[in-house]
């Protein structure tokens, strides 16, 4: 149990103590002055007791309702649940500090609010309407008991839960139909294979781009980031210098479903098994056959980089399960003394010293006859405010602004840095953004937002070995990354399809663009046997 964990239990128990405390202390006053028996009978401390927990437990939905609709208020019920489950129970609880903080303040104010509220009703109907005690019991019935049904109505309201629970119940046949198994799918490489980087940037979209490169800000926040999606491939109309990107699907619009998505060809869609979702798996997704999979079976020397602990939300099991990646996180650092032993900001490490870590890895690599792909995840840009690490400047008012601004230029001066070594001309690159950001608040505050406006994910694919033959944008989304990130290396892919994905380096149609997105959308929300059992593993 975390610290806020504990914080939260200490102010709901110290709440009802008090609560209950002040209750006895009034009620034996109130038998010694009407000369009545002083013994307090059970009824009353079992009325009174569950009185403040219903109080409790309202106040602390409608709290979380309020926080997660202002914190997530674009994120879908697939998501949330997802998160609140790694969350709750995970030791790292960043992502909801400000939610453990708001509920340890306002239940107990709540609470006891609710109990004035409830001293003052009784002595206007017990003192001053004495004839009405029954209608008095019945009110205060009625409200000790609807109380935490409206506010669980609220939340269920709020997000969607009721339909969410009905898509659950239906089922689909979107793989049966549609899904090509990478494993058996034939799919030919080139004798000379290229080497891959592929950057994953925490919460990275168009959004952050000024309005005539398609984004909604007034500051250019991203403009090193911009010049290489417009100079390079992004999908979008050809010679255009608006940014396009993969449209967020509600199963892949979180890190781990995105980073599933990119590599598996599938969503993230384990519906209530959430327990397949967060550490302690030794298992994830045994049915799939993967980018790390397939790449492996080449012969690829694999290596996964993050500045944070690879556990979080299995994502180790993950890697070493799909390519048996070697795993170079917050740890490997660490323990191999490349950090001190107690050096530790935000999520682990900084972006800056991981890029210079990956610079060290490509250069080992690059001297090996293996061809090489490198996966990077950074991590300064996630939500809440990102982390303002010592190459951030101050050069925009808020301190969000400012972590995109210095990733951006981070990521960029990489990215260069790549393309001056030998290694480059056999190299692909592919720079993405996971998802959106789920500052909710930070978003609807950028200065050019409209109610139609489409986010879209970053996206930047660097000298493919293949070019776009579409002249007009195309819809996509990130399980279309890939085929096309195999199509990107040189492979061929009969039929161009791998997993639910289309490759982009081709003319057929997305599942997006077959089928239409409102529909695919609905249905991969559904429930699928053949996801549950052959992906997934699922024993039923």
């Amino acid at each position: 149990m975390n610290a806020y964990s504990i914080l939260l239990l200490s102010s709901c128990v110290f709440t009802f103590v008090f609560l209950m405390t002040l209750d006895t202390f009034l009620e034996k006053k109130r038998r010694k002055m009407g000369n009545l028996s002083k013994r307090i009978p059970v009824r009353f401390f079992v009325a009174r007791g569950f009185t403040y927990l219903a109080f409790m437990l309202g106040t602390g939905i409608l709290v979380a309702t309020i926080w997660m609709r202002q914190n997530f208020k674009e994120t879908d019920l697939a998501s949330l649940f997802f998160h609140m489950h790694v969350q709750l129970t995970s030791t790292d609880i960043k992502n909801i500090r400000g939610l453990y903080k708001c509920l340890s303040l306002l239940i107990p104010l709540g609470s006891l609010f609710l109990s004035l509220l409830g001293k003052l009703w009784s002595y206007i109907f017990v003192v001053g309407l004495r004839p009405h005690r029954i209608i008095y019991n019945l009110v205060r019935a009625l409200v000790i008991i609807a109380y935490p049904i409206i506010s669980i109505c609220v939340i269920c309201s709020y997000f969607k839960v009721i339909p969410y629970i009905k898509q659950r119940l239906d089922s689909t046949s979107i793989y049966e139909d549609y899904y090509v198994d990478p494993k058996t799918a034939k799919v030919t490489f080139p004798d000379k294979k290229r080497n891959l980087i592929y950057i994953y940037l925490e919460s990275m979209e168009n959004s952050y781009a000024l309005p005539e490169y398609g984004g909604v800000s007034e500051l250019d926040l991203i403009p090193e980031l911009t010049e290489l999606s417009v100079k390079y491939e992004n999908f979008g109309d050809r010679g255009s210098k608006i940014l396009h990107g993969p449209t967020p699907v509600t199963q892949n619009a979180w890190t781990m479903a995105s980073l599933v998505g990119q590599t598996c060809g599938i969503p993230i869609n384990f519906g209530f098994d959430s327990a397949m979702m967060g550490e302690g798996v030794d298992e994830y997704l045994p049915g799939a056959f993967n980018l790390g999979d397939m790449l492996k079976r080449e012969g690829y020397d694999l290596c996964y980089m993050v500045g944070s602990d690879a556990r979080f939300v299995a994502m180790d099991v993950f890697m070493r399960k799909h390519g048996d990646y070697q795993i170079r996180d917050y740890y490997y650092y660490r323990d191999n003394h490349l950090i001190p032993q107690n050096y530790f900001v935000w999520w682990g490490l900084e972006d800056y010293k991981l890029l210079e870590f990956a610079k060290d890895y490509l250069t080992e690599a690059s001297a090996s006859d293996k061809p090489f792909a490198l996966t990077l995840m950074t991590m300064d840009t996630h939500f809440m405010d990102g982390y303002k690490c010592e190459h951030c400047e101050d050069k925009f008012p808020k301190q969000y602004d400012n972590v995109i601004a210095c990733s951006s230029k981070l990521v960029s001066a990489f990215v260069e840095w790549v393309q001056q070594q030998p290694f480059y001309e056999n190299t692909t690159i592919v720079v993405i953004g996971d998802h959106p950001t789920m500052d909710s608040r930070y978003y609807n505050e950028l200065k050019y937002v409209t109610d139609d406006y489409v986010r879209r994910n970053y996206i930047a694919v660097i000298n493919s070995a293949v070019e776009n033959p579409c002249d007009t944008a195309r819809l996509y989304q990130v399980i279309d990354m890939y085929p096309t990130t195999i199509a990107a290396l040189g492979a061929k892919i009969e039929g161009e399809r791998l997993g639910l994905g289309t490759n982009l380096f081709s003319t057929k149609p997305t599942l997006y663009e077959e089928l239409g997105q409102d529909y695919f959308d609905t249905e991969i929300m559904k429930n699928s046997s053949f996801y549950n059992k052959k992906l997934a593993g699922f024993d039923r």
